[in-house]
């Protein structure tokens, strides 16, 4: 290979060193492209090798340490690049961790999009041209900080457990040593989640009784509070899923894909009671009066995007109505706050919700009691049944 300088280039304020060598035996040697991380342009990081511990806020500043780097390389002590050392945290993303994580036998949807959002929006800027074996604790500790300064404490939290689990798995493929986000953290206090939102049961009546020429959007709600369905169990239900008495949930609906409900504890049957009995009967009889089949479906034919329905044709008119609107879990979350008030407990609403444990705000073990559910769904039947005759 003939001599070459390597090109140093600047990004999101860290130096780079970029040049050519081979990769692999003599026999089938590929030549590759290679990035070495430099040094920060404020002064924070520095090469290994460099000799200045200032900053290096021009090109200039940093061209003796490019020398040095490709001495070696242009005197051919360096003819091969071990591709474990040389694989960038980006590149390990893409051909290793997203495949891994994504398909069958990988994460539900909802996680890899999840991840995806993160690494789009946080991690793929900071990592640019940095290599798995170079990446140190305290430049994770840097970006948590930031973001921990205008961001809240879940982002936070969520970002530091995607690193984590994108460096535990390089660890276990044998491409690094150790974990370099065991002892990550932010190096100021999180911002406080904000509170989250409950519809009592005047304010879901009224939203509800918004939609009376629209039975399926009134399906919809009163299955969201009355069962306390999350949207996409709503979306993945169908026509056969229900008996007189009760609603199994088998599937759900993630980004327009049928996956697995979210949890084994999620697949629990739930009670009906007669307000989304009568609201799922009027839907029914619109429908044509189907026995199978989804029960919110599109033109062709498969589930609809019931949070595109939301958004298009709920929010507006509830926001017309002056009513608030919170969200759809806002449902979910009244129906677990209701069936605690009418039972003096959260185990009813551990059942109905289907949670794998009481919420831990309780401070209490209950022994299970499947009977619970049923009985707090009576008590808040009669609840609505006497709001209702009060209208």
């Amino acid at each position: 290979m003939s001599h070459q300088s390597g090109s140093v280039y600047k990004y999101s304020g860290t130096w780079y060193l970029k040049y050519r060598t081979f990769q692999g035996d003599s026999s089938s040697a590929k030549r590759v492209h290679k990035t070495l991380t430099l040094c920060a342009v404020n002064g924070e990081r520095h090469h290994e090798q460099c000799n200045s511990r200032g900053e290096h806020r021009s090109k200039k500043s940093i061209l003796p340490l490019r020398d040095a780097l490709m001495k070696p390389v242009n005197d051919g002590a360096v003819k091969t690049a071990d591709p474990k050392a040389a694989m960038l945290v980006t590149d390990f993303w893409e051909t290793l961790y997203l495949p891994h994580i994504s398909g069958k036998g990988g994460l539900k949807e909802s996680t890899v999009w999840g991840y995806k959002q993160i690494w789009k929006q946080h991690l793929k800027p900071h990592f640019a041209g940095v290599t798995l074996k170079d990446y140190r604790t305290h430049h994770g500790s840097q970006l948590l900080t930031t973001l921990a300064k205008k961001l809240g404490r879940r982002t936070v939290t969520n970002t530091k457990n995607l690193m984590s689990a994108i460096f535990t798995y390089a660890v276990n493929t044998g491409l690094i040593e150790t974990n370099p986000c065991h002892d990550m953290k932010p190096l100021i206090r999180t911002i406080e989640p904000a509170d989250t939102k409950a519809y009592d049961l005047e304010t879901a009546l009224a939203i509800i009784n918004l939609f009376p020429a629209e039975p399926n959007i009134q399906c919809m709600l009163s299955l969201l509070y009355f069962c306390g369905l999350r949207i996409g169990e709503v979306a993945g239900l169908k026509w056969d899923d229900f008996s007189s008495t009760q609603v199994s949930i088998q599937r759900a609906i993630v980004r327009s894909k049928e996956c697995t409900p979210k949890s084994k504890s999620s697949t629990a049957p739930v009670p009906l009671i007669a307000p989304v009995l009568g609201a799922l009967q009027r839907w029914n009889a619109a429908s044509g009066f189907p026995k199978t089949g989804w029960v919110f479906l599109n033109d062709k034919g498969k589930p609809q995007d019931l949070k595109s329905v939301i958004q298009r044709r709920v929010v507006p008119v509830v926001e017309k109505a002056d009513l608030p609107w919170y969200g759809t879990h806002a449902f979910r979350r009244g129906t677990g706050t209701m069936l605690t008030e009418l039972t003096g407990d959260a185990l009813s609403a551990k059942q109905v919700l289907r949670h794998a444990n009481v919420s831990t705000t309780t401070a209490a073990y209950v022994k299970e009691m499947p009977k619970e559910g049923a009985a707090g769904l009576k008590l808040f039947e009669q609840k609505v049944l006497t709001a209702r005759s009060g209208e």
